[in-house]
């Protein structure tokens, strides 16, 4: 009977030495990995809660964690000494860079030299480099493309106001978006006029400003409108059915 006891109590013994721990809900289920689980929805782990005192008066081994209650943190003895957890985590360091010098440093006096990283920035297609600050401005090296939306549209606020007709403005080609430009006046038509009286007979007449296309010229006799050919760069002729007598208008417009 007593070898039966003895095997019973080696078999149990066994068990725990080898078993895994399972405390709250689900005891059945554990990680394979675990030694020990807790689970719970309503109940909480609450670690060993000692003064100041008692925590120094402990050595235990290296991985020691405890709730402090004196100072209402986790303290982790990490072989020699007390850390508590909730400042020995925390090194909060200000950063300040110097643009002048190109240097990184921290409040604590730590520091790094940024100079040979920011020597290989390079600014170029349409941007340049002024010192350590990157701007808006410059040849462009390459064709380039900026895609917009219905969205993302483009804008340019500030720009001045045009007073001269020999001012340029901005054109698009439909096809591929290349911007170029044109003055104004290579655009807008303006008309220009001449009223001459006439002398009896008289039948060539100069033209407000100098002939580039006849057909931007109309001329009339007495508010009739006439045909006329064109004798030179700033002359033209009238119809010899329209010869004009002493004191006819002929009023000659011209589209520039």
């Amino acid at each position: 009977m007593r070898f039966y006891y003895f095997i019973i109590i080696f078999s149990l013994t066994t068990a725990f030495t080898s078993a895994q721990v399972k405390i709250g809900a689900n005891p059945d289920v554990i990680n394979s990995s675990s030694i020990l689980e807790l689970e719970s929805t309503d109940k909480a782990l609450v670690i060993t809660r000692l003064t100041t005192l008692q925590m120094n008066a402990l050595t235990p081994l290296q991985g020691a964690l405890i709730f402090n209650t004196d100072a209402s943190c986790f303290f982790y003895f990490d072989g020699s000494s007390w850390l508590n957890l909730c400042t020995v985590a925390l090194d909060f360091q200000e950063l300040s860079f110097d643009p002048t010098t190109n240097i990184l440093q921290l409040s604590n006096g730590s520091s790094v030299d940024l100079t040979t990283i920011r020597e290989d920035i390079l600014a170029d297609n349409g941007l340049t480099r002024n010192s350590n600050t990157i701007e808006l401005g410059g040849n462009l090296n390459k064709p380039t493309t900026i895609t917009t939306s219905n969205t993302n549209t483009l804008a340019i606020d500030g720009l001045q106001d045009s007073t001269t007709n020999t001012d340029e403005i901005i054109t698009v080609n439909p096809s591929n978006g290349v911007l170029k430009k044109r003055t104004i006046s290579s655009i807008i038509q303006q008309e220009q006029q001449v009223i001459v009286t006439a002398a009896n007979g008289q039948s060539q007449f100069n033209t407000p400003i100098t002939i580039t296309d006849a057909s931007k010229i109309d001329v009339y006799r007495n508010g009739v409108r006439i045909d006329f050919t064109v004798v030179n760069t700033t002359t033209l002729e009238i119809e010899p059915e329209a010869i004009c007598f002493e004191g006819d208008e002929i009023r000659i417009v011209q589209l520039n």
